[in-house]
């Protein structure tokens, strides 16, 4: 049976106890609901002013919700307590290395390692300190001796590996996010980071292995770096059938509906880059049953579909991203210049408002300029038109489409002069009947 926390809560009502509170502020931090958690530890310490592991966990959700004052305040509580003190110093110069205010977290942090020099983590939260304060080698040595005084930290081993790789030490690193993967191979992080290190050592097949099984367990950017590492690899050398390959198996060992909408999208893009219409159209299907909201997935849809003449389906993928997303619709310049084209029983007046804000987004678009031209001309703002017209003719003057539309207005405005002087240009072009069309102009300015 699913129980969510807040029903939990409600049916495990603390009845006055502390523990009980207690155990309540655990489970909604298993959940990350501090703020119910701080109110659990809160009724605890109502219950039991010297509940200390009740005091601890509250600090400790005061500073993961940046309220760094209040976290202080409960740690000093403690240190009234005379219980781990040296700890509790450590975990006040967190708060204020939290805060960047470095030289008071190391003093703290220093006075803690003078109390007990024998507990690892006081050299950890130093270690932390003095790297945000970028005090590099100190650092490292902290996060060496931690690691002396209790063996197998995974926190301290992963810092000394990202320690080791900004220095480009990529042995270094590769033998300590090693370590780490053997200590907890189920963790997909650390295959993640084990595997760009092997990229970094040009051990390409090692690295693919571990990106492949930090995917299989749910890490997100394994996925991406994958596509990006050796997919448009593969593409850019032509490999399609290998590209589309490993797509196909990373889908099938993936369980995550983002992420499996995310590979089917990029399998879909591959298949339309390829001309392949159909499959690409049957991946991009999977990808929006996968997530709904792919945003991406239903304007590369929306254009296939333009492309196979079902516009009616396009017109509704495009109009779904409007309803999903105003600010990705209104920054797709090949949504605000396709879906007026589409949609026949738009207003004209929406389509105008729709090309304006794509000639925002690409102002040197000479078919916008066109387009919003002759919309102008559907609302009979003639001025308007000329202009997007002759802005059009500016960005491609070889144009012929873009002089005829502009001839076009500057007749229905009767400005016989200027039709001539464009009309000449036309006809040096070779535009169709630019020639009858001078003529006839000639024997109106006799």
């Amino acid at each position: 049976m699913n129980i969510s926390i807040d029903e939990l809560q409600y049916l495990a009502s603390d009845n006055g106890d502390p523990e009980m509170a207690f155990n309540l502020g655990e489970l909604s931090e298993k959940y990350d609901d501090i703020e119910s958690a701080i109110k659990h530890y809160s009724n605890a310490l109502t219950y039991d002013k010297r509940f200390s592991k009740a005091l601890f966990n509250r600090a400790g959700c005061f500073t993961k919700l940046k309220q760094f004052d209040k976290a202080i305040e409960d740690y000093e509580t403690l240190i009234n307590f005379h219980l781990d003190e040296d700890l509790v110093k450590s975990l006040i110069g967190n708060v204020y290395c939290e805060i960047g205010s470095f030289d008071t977290a190391l003093k703290y942090q220093n006075e803690a390692i003078d109390t007990n020099p024998n507990r690892a983590d006081n050299y950890y939260y130093r270690g932390i300190s003095k790297f945000k304060a970028n005090k590099i080698e100190g650092a490292l040595l902290d996060f060496e001796y931690s690691l002396k005084l209790n063996p197998n930290q995974e926190k301290v081993l992963f810092q000394i590996a990202s320690i080791k790789r900004q220095k480009k030490d990529y042995q270094g690193a590769f033998e300590t996010f090693n370590k780490l993967v053997l200590l907890n191979p189920t963790n997909g992080h650390n295959l993640y980071n084990r595997g760009l290190i092997n990229f970094s050592l040009k051990k390409f097949e090692e690295c693919l292995n571990d990106l492949v099984e930090a995917h299989r367990v749910g890490v997100v950017q394994a996925t991406q770096d994958i596509v990006t590492l050796f997919i448009q690899r593969y593409i850019s050398n032509n490999q399609v059938s290998e590209a589309i390959s490993l797509f196909n198996h990373l889908i099938d060992i993936c369980s995550d509906e983002n992420n499996l909408s995310y590979l089917y999208f990029e399998l879909g893009q591959l298949e339309f880059n390829q001309q392949n219409f159909s499959s690409a159209l049957n991946s991009l299907n999977k990808s929006i049953e996968n997530n709904q909201s792919n945003l991406n997935a239903l304007e590369l849809r929306g254009i296939i579909y333009d492309r196979l003449n079902n516009f009616q389906n396009a017109i509704d993928d495009y109009n779904k991203i409007k309803s999903l997303d105003i600010n990705y619709f209104n920054n797709s310049a090949n949504i605000l210049f396709n879906l007026p084209l589409l949609d026949e029983r738009m207003p004209f007046e929406e389509k105008i408002k729709l090309y304006e804000r794509a000639i925002q987004l690409e102002p040197n678009n000479d078919t916008a300029f066109c387009n919003l031209g002759h919309y102008y001309v559907k609302t009979n703002n003639l001025d308007k038109a000329l202009k997007a017209f002759k802005r059009a003719y500016e960005l491609s003057p070889s144009n012929g489409h873009n002089i005829t539309e502009l001839c076009n207005c500057l007749t229905l405005q009767k400005d016989w002069i200027n039709l001539k002087v464009y009309l000449e240009k036309a006809v040096a072009l070779g535009v169709k009947n630019a020639e009858k069309g001078l003529e006839k102009v000639n024997l109106l300015l006799e």
